[in-house]
């Protein structure tokens, strides 16, 4: 059976009340064998795609998370304590203008210099 029939049946399997898969059990039980199997292998499938999905998520988070606080560290010490608007841009961010602005500190003589449009 192609994975594309499989899902044809599986999406039928779905759409079935309690009662209508207990009579399908019934009528056909290598039937209902196989698509318990489906959908445990499925499921499976997904909470590997999940974690796997969520790991990524969480390296990327975690990089942005220790630019963020190296670009605040350097602004603090070059221009002193920074104001709250400027704790409030930072940390809604992207990752372009976190990059933007950490090559920026290199060269600005001021703290509106940094975050200027180049």
């Amino acid at each position: 059976m192609t994975r594309s029939e499989q899902l044809s049946i599986m999406e039928l399997y779905l759409t079935l009340n309690t009662e209508e898969r207990q009579l399908l059990g019934q009528q056909y039980p290598q039937e209902k064998q196989r698509m318990n199997q489906l959908t445990a292998r499925w499921y499976e499938e997904g909470r590997i795609e999940g974690r796997q999905q969520g790991r990524l998520e969480g390296q990327q988070e975690g990089r942005l998370e220790g630019q963020l606080k190296t670009l605040v560290r350097q602004l603090t010490r070059r221009f002193g304590t920074l104001d709250k608007a400027t704790e409030t841009r930072l940390q809604g961010a992207t990752q372009g203008e976190l990059d933007r602005w950490t090559d920026s500190i290199l060269t600005a003589q001021s703290l509106e210099e940094v975050f200027r449009l180049q």
